[in-house]
């Protein structure tokens, strides 16, 4: 058996493993990855201040989950920046040899385009339904004449549309850049419900904020 036989059998296996592994990935990325039983924002007008902070508690830990998986994203894409680069002198082997790593490093970044979509909209889903609990606290501290929180959805709402092809030099810049904006979404999204819950801690211990003594302790 010659070495291109071999070569292409090799490619062979390997766009096999990787039509197997679209599939895998699709029903994946279908289901969100997401298997946490989601909060019931639906009656939320009528919260205590517990459950309020309760709610802000748990959306401060799955934000701050996701603003990881986003770090992560990033971390293995580094090696998608740039495909196989092509010499005049090249044998046929190598020609060969370049033309499917171009085809991976394409289908990669596919992939990777694809699972920061499923993060943009999980994260979207996480914020709507934490929404009325945030809008809740917001009303308890205005009750009290205390002012609330306030979340900018800006980073949240852009859409995610990369070029994917070997010709996109920037790919990897373009995701850097997408990636940042939804980190930032859910960073300052969580730390925003990490704030109201220590102002509701605040106004269930003193009705109100923390006494200046305290304060500057």
């Amino acid at each position: 058996m010659n070495r291109m036989s071999v070569f292409l059998g090799g490619a062979l296996a390997g766009i096999a493993g990787l039509s197997a592994a679209a599939l895998l990935r699709k029903d994946s990325l279908d289901s969100d990855g997401c298997t946490d039983v989601p909060f019931n924002g639906s009656g939320a007008a009528s919260l205590k201040t517990v459950e309020v902070r309760e709610a802000m508690d748990e959306y401060f830990f799955k934000a701050h989950d996701l603003a990881d998986q986003c770090f992560a994203l990033l971390m293995k894409s580094t090696d998608l920046g740039m495909g196989p680069i092509a010499l005049p002198d090249d044998s046929l082997l190598e020609r060969a040899a370049n033309a499917l790593g171009g085809g991976l490093t394409r289908i990669s970044r596919t992939f990777q385009a694809d699972e920061l979509r499923s993060l943009r909209k999980r994260a979207t889903r996480l914020y709507n339904q934490y929404r009325p609990a945030f809008e809740r606290g917001n009303a308890l501290l205005a009750a009290k004449n205390l002012a609330g929180v306030s979340i900018s959805t800006e980073n949240l709402d852009t859409q995610v549309a990369l070029d994917n092809s070997l010709a996109n030099e920037d790919w990897y810049d373009d995701l850097d850049a997408a990636c940042n904006r939804l980190h930032d979404f859910l960073t300052e999204s969580s730390d925003a419900a990490w704030k109201l819950l220590k102002q509701l801690e605040q106004l269930e211990k003193y009705g109100g904020p923390a006494p200046l003594s305290l304060a500057q302790a």
